[in-house]
């Protein structure tokens, strides 16, 4: 147990230190997201707001329904390359969805079946970027969890898995 603690407080020390010294691989994104779920398919917006953080703004439609994501992302340099960044962030999302989705009723537990309305949730976000260096494209790869709600109180988990490219200045 305290051999993990003190290998822990050494990776958050060493991720730290290098946070410090790197800058971010480009000041703003602008692509194409292919997830997994129709709802997160789309285009993305990704700006760095300080040195390795970056807010991104995904937004689609799916199922004739509109469907956004505001994301905070924290990036990491790996293996020193500075063109390869692993990530990680939160953030929320809000859909108006149309057609039937089965949802999880909060106070029973069981499956119920939704005719289209407002969902919004909360968005989790890991993965791995790669920027070219010799020309202004970034090529991601990520997966992210989604917890959402509707105005049943009902609520539905889902893990989307996706690949992005975007243009960057």
């Amino acid at each position: 147990m305290k051999r993990s603690v003190l290998l822990a407080a050494f990776l958050v020390s060493l991720f730290a230190v290098s946070a410090q010294q790197q800058q971010a691989p480009y000041t703003l994104g602008i692509g194409l997201r292919a997830g997994s779920q129709s709802s997160t398919c789309g285009v993305t917006f990704k700006g760095f707001v300080h040195r390795l953080t970056a807010l991104e703004a995904q937004v689609g439609w799916a199922n004739s329904a509109p469907a956004g994501t505001l994301l905070l992302e924290q990036h990491f340099s790996l293996l020193r390359y500075h063109m390869l960044h692993a990530y990680v962030g939160v953030g929320g999302h809000y859909t108006h969805r149309s057609g039937f989705s089965n949802y999880t009723d909060l106070r029973s537990g069981t499956t119920v079946y939704i005719d289209g309305g407002s969902a919004y949730g909360v968005d989790a976000i890991a993965g791995i970027e790669f920027s070219f260096p010799s020309f202004p494209v970034s090529i991601s790869l990520d997966l992210k969890p989604m917890l959402e709600f509707n105005q049943q109180n009902s609520y539905e988990f889902l893990v989307d898995k996706s690949i992005g490219v975007k243009f960057v200045f």
